[in-house]
């Protein structure tokens, strides 16, 4: 499963169902890269994007991955709101980047054309949750997961930004390896996942 996903809400879900099943044994590997499920033996997984039809695994989505702009009422007091993506370059952002290279941010306007925009920043970070004290602090503008700030922006912490540049959604989905039988200690992970999880997945 994803860290950030997995360590926030996906693993205490688990622990829960270990509670209520005394004999079931799990265990977790947090990792954003995909993994040959059967070659690895894994028996279920949690993914964020697009799935390429298989052969081998079953995929079921549960949720939507969204990013959503956004900044702390104390910086925008101090620094005032942009109004179109073109003013984000007269702003304070933080970046989030992979094995050293900064992530665009993706949006479709009112039209439905896509807009790709590569933030620079003079703070770059590997994590997504590590943004967050910086963006509560009021330090600058980020581009975060709807599920990771959703529960700040309704207690007023946070302020959504640019609503009107819809971000893409991505598929969350639970994934299986095929098989002729399905174990119960498998299905019951399973069905804890699909249950519970589309709780925090929520759009705003």
């Amino acid at each position: 499963m994803p860290q950030l996903l997995g360590s926030l809400y996906i693993t205490p879900i688990l622990v829960d169902l270990m509670e209520q099943y005394p004999e079931l044994q799990i265990e977790i590997i947090l990792n954003d890269a995909i993994i040959d499920l059967p070659r690895e033996g894994i028996h279920v997984a949690v993914r964020v994007g697009e799935i390429a039809d298989s052969n081998h695994f079953i995929a079921h989505q549960i949720g939507n991955h969204r990013m959503t702009l956004c900044a702390s009422p104390q910086y925008l007091a101090n620094k005032g709101e942009p109004s179109t993506i073109d003013e984000l370059k007269d702003h304070c952002l933080i970046a989030y980047a992979q094995s050293g290279k900064v992530i665009p941010w993706y949006f479709y306007d009112i039209k439905q054309k896509q807009i790709v925009y590569l933030p620079s920043s003079r703070l770059v970070m590997n994590d997504l949750q590590t943004m967050m004290p910086a963006v509560l602090r009021g330090f600058g503008i980020a581009h975060l997961p709807n599920w990771l700030i959703k529960n700040h922006i309704q207690q007023g912490l946070l302020v959504e930004i640019l609503p009107k540049y819809q971000s893409i959604n991505y598929p969350i989905s639970v994934v299986w390896p095929k098989t002729h039988s399905l174990p119960v200690k498998t299905r019951v992970v399973i069905d804890a996942i699909r249950q519970y999880l589309p709780n925090h997945l929520e759009l705003l």
